[in-house]
């Protein structure tokens, strides 16, 4: 093969049915940006007329931005992990994005913000990126529009407040569930209070290590108002649903997004009622660090 050839590649290990979305934008760090873009932050902090940091317009207005940037991810079923969960599962191939996504990035960025006079903007708390994260609500809907309940994994909240603010507003009672670490259950407890309830300071201890964060302040409110519940699941369920995910459906996903496939193979979830028949899972990224998989196997 010579240099410069194109590959392309025919990925017959994915069979599927369904296939599709619009991307989601990702943290930024954007070097120079003008006071007009960083308006988010100023409008929310002196608003008085708005609830929440979005609206569903947002989401609509995010739409019509990243579209012709979006990349669309399929749908995948799974009649082998039906059979497991109980019911209808659809998943939202997410991890197919075409972003970039590392971790341990917080010395990357002060390295930037510093030498390049960057702003940092969070990929949880900025309501334009929790707008862009919502349109992938949007695109799921339009894949399939007889969902009952949405599945996704939570750490600031930007992802799972996007969907819920978009969601709700097209299928008022469409369920919403937070899928969270057991070790890092800083949203379960502040749902269960009615609070936010931020982690301890310090690291959880937990394999999903994209889910260390708290909810914030931006997403508590939206959190609070729209999810149905949050399902907490052990470190051991989230390595086995991962490994499911690997080995049955032939997605390399990351573990923290194997906490949402974790939590509807939960007991917990099993027991809710079985009229929800067909349930949306977000699998939300494939950052697997192949180094520590060792211990798995």
């Amino acid at each position: 093969m010579s240099k410069g050839s194109r590959l392309i590649i025919t990925s017959s290990l994915l069979r599927v049915r369904k296939l599709h979305t619009y991307a989601y934008n990702q943290l930024e760090l954007s070097v120079g940006l003008s006071p007009y873009r960083c308006r988010s932050y100023r409008y929310f902090s002196t608003m008085s007329d708005k609830k929440y940091c979005i609206s569903y317009e947002d989401v609509q207005k995010a739409v019509e931005r990243i579209k012709p940037e979006a990349h669309v991810t399929q749908v995948m079923t799974s009649k082998t992990m039906n059979g497991f969960a109980g019911r209808e599962l659809f998943f939202k191939c997410e991890l197919f994005q075409k972003v970039g996504a590392f971790k341990n990035w917080i010395d990357m960025r002060n390295k930037v913000a510093k030498e390049e006079g960057a702003v940092f903007l969070s990929s949880s708390q900025n309501p334009d990126v929790i707008a862009g994260q919502g349109t992938m609500a949007i695109e799921f809907l339009e894949q399939v529009p007889y969902l009952d309940a949405i599945v996704a994994s939570i750490c600031g909240g930007g992802m799972i407040a996007g969907i819920c603010i978009a969601a709700k507003h097209i299928k008022p009672n469409i369920k919403i569930y937070a899928a969270e670490p057991l070790n890092a259950d800083d949203c379960a407890k502040s749902f269960a209070a009615g609070k936010r309830i931020p982690l301890p300071h310090g690291p959880p201890n937990t394999i999903a290590d994209g889910l260390v964060a708290s909810v914030g302040e931006n997403t508590w409110p939206i959190i609070k108002d729209h999810l149905t519940d949050v399902i907490t699941v052990t470190e051991d369920e989230i390595m086995k649903a991962t490994k499911l995910i690997w080995e049955r459906v032939k997605l390399c996903i990351e573990p923290s997004a194997g906490v949402a496939v974790a939590a509807v193979l939960s007991d917990k979830f099993k027991a809710l009622p079985k009229d929800m028949k067909k349930v949306g899972i977000i699998l939300s990224g494939g950052n697997v660090d192949l180094s520590k998989l060792s211990t798995w196997f």
